[in-house]
Formats: C-alpha cells, sequence, structure tokens
C-alpha cells in the first residue's frame, strides 16, 4: 500500500471510529425502535422473528425471515426489512448483497443515516476511501442535526 493509501485509511480509521461512537447510540435507537415495531405489528410473526433473531445477531435467520415478511401485503415495514437485510449481509460480508438491500432503503426511513453508515463501512472495506469518507460524512451530518 503506498503511502497516501496508509495515510488515507488511517484517517478514514480514526473518522469512522468517532461516528462509530456516535453511531453507537443510534443503532441502540435503531434497537428499541425496532422491538416497538415488533409490538406494534405483533401479527406480523416474520417481522417479529426477523428482529428477534437480529436482536441475538442470528445473521442467517434475521435473512429468512425478513425476507418471508418482505414477500407480505405489509408494506409498511419494508425499509426496517430492507435494512436489516442489508446490515446481516454486510456481517456476512455479502458486500453486493448489501448494498442491493441498503439501496432499497427509502431516504424517508428515520434511520436512513445508519444505511450511510453501512454504505460507508462497505466503502472502507473495498477500499474506496473517498467514497467511506463520503457516507461517513452524511452519517456524520446527519447525526449531529439530530435526524435520529
Amino acid at each position: 500500500m503506498s503511502y497516501l493509501k496508509k495515510l488515507l485509511f488511517f484517517i478514514i480509521l480514526i473518522y469512522s471510529s468517532i461516528v462509530l461512537a456516535q453511531g453507537k447510540n443510534y443503532y441502540e435507537q435503531f434497537n428499541l425502535e425496532l422491538k416497538k415495531k415488533a409490538i406494534e405489528y405483533k401479527n406480523e410473526i416474520n417481522f417479529k422473528k426477523a428482529q428477534t433473531f437480529y436482536l441475538s445477531k442470528d445473521w442467517d435467520s434475521t435473512l429468512v425471515y425478513s425476507m418471508k415478511q418482505l414477500n407480505t401485503n405489509q408494506k409498511i415495514l419494508a425499509d426496517y426489512c430492507h435494512f436489516l437485510r442489508g446490515y446481516c449481509f454486510a456481517k456476512k460480508e455479502l458486500y453486493n448483497q448489501a448494498e442491493k438491500e441498503l439501496n432499497q432503503v427509502s431516504k424517508k426511513f428515520i434511520f436512513h443515516p445508519l444505511v450511510n453508515h453501512n454504505f460507508g463501512f462497505i466503502a472502507l472495506k473495498a477500499e474506496k476511501y473517498q467514497k467511506a469518507i463520503d457516507y461517513y460524512q452524511k452519517t456524520d451530518s446527519a447525526l449531529i442535526h439530530n435526524k435520529i
């Protein structure tokens, strides 16, 4: 790796650590909201199972039940399901699939800054440093302006 790439990687690593520290609270908020949605839509069994498996970090089961939920007529939970799927694919290092799912999350989704955070993580893994910085800056800006 060239000196410039090493320097960029180091800067992104520090920057992403700061954003991640801020983002951690927002992931906690997301988890709380996810639990509330599961209670609110208690008849949506697949969604309830997807959120339960997500919270227990069972990525494969989360993928299965969030897909089952997406195949129902209840579209109000679609953004949550696509986010869960994108997050799980990223955790499983299936970055192309993660991007496809995250791209299906509406820009109006209240937790969209976390979508950008995941895009930043994916770009960082792909060594697309400028792209990662751009996504982390979008995340940081949204978090600072309390868009969640």
